[in-house]
């Protein structure tokens, strides 16, 4: 049965061990996908949210689930997908 869908990779985790040479990713599928100022925003104000993985805890040597790296990473004004 064929439905028509298409089916999308969004490589979420793989920015943390990956990086743009890393030939273990399908580059050759790769697609940039730019992002209105809104939606950028509605992105930031999303990761925001998650306090929880934002702050560590110091008290037992705990660092945040998303430390400034991996923001950088994921709020970048566009995202890649793999088609």
């Amino acid at each position: 049965m064929t439905t028509g869908a298409q089916f999308h990779e969004v490589p979420v985790w793989a920015w943390h061990w990956a990086d743009p040479e890393d030939q273990r990713l399908p580059w050759d599928r790769a697609r940039k996908l730019l992002l209105d100022p809104v939606t950028l925003a509605h992105k930031r104000n999303a990761a925001q949210a998650f306090t929880s993985q934002l702050q560590g805890d110091p008290a037992i040597g705990l660092s945040p689930v998303l430390p400034d790296a991996v923001l950088e990473r994921l709020l970048q004004p566009f995202e890649v997908v793999f088609t």
